[in-house]
């Protein structure tokens, strides 16, 4: 038996914000700036309507009937019609290792090899 997968959006909370593309488009976040997001057939249908230079303001591109559907189904937890990068981002995750990303950051001040953050996301 499958685990229900249940996403806790990072747009919602204010963790993740929107992203602008080196292509010009507005996306969710810049975890959707992935070759399997961008060539995922409902994903393509929100970038048609997220070209910048084809807007006036931001609002009238997240105002777009795509990205209000978009937005429902975060909303809804409609995982089978969410991209990829949504769900591995904002997936619940019941395991401290079971990360999305993981930053370790070492400063001068430290002694050689010694890890100053580790940051797991």
């Amino acid at each position: 038996m499958t685990k229900k997968i249940v996403i806790r959006p990072k747009c919602f909370t204010g963790e993740q914000s929107v992203a602008y593309t080196n292509r010009g488009h507005l996306i969710p976040c810049c975890y959707c700036d992935s070759h399997r997001t961008m060539d995922d057939p409902k994903f393509q249908k929100l970038l048609e309507q997220s070209k910048v230079s084809e807007h006036e303001t931001i609002e009238d591109i997240i105002m777009q009937p795509e990205w209000l559907k978009f937005e429902e189904n975060l909303r809804l937890q409609k995982i089978e019609d969410l991209p990829w990068a949504c769900i591995n981002t904002c997936k619940v995750r019941e395991d401290s290792e079971d990360v999305v990303r993981k930053e370790t950051y070492y400063t001068p001040d430290k002694p050689k090899g010694e890890k100053a953050l580790v940051r797991k996301i």
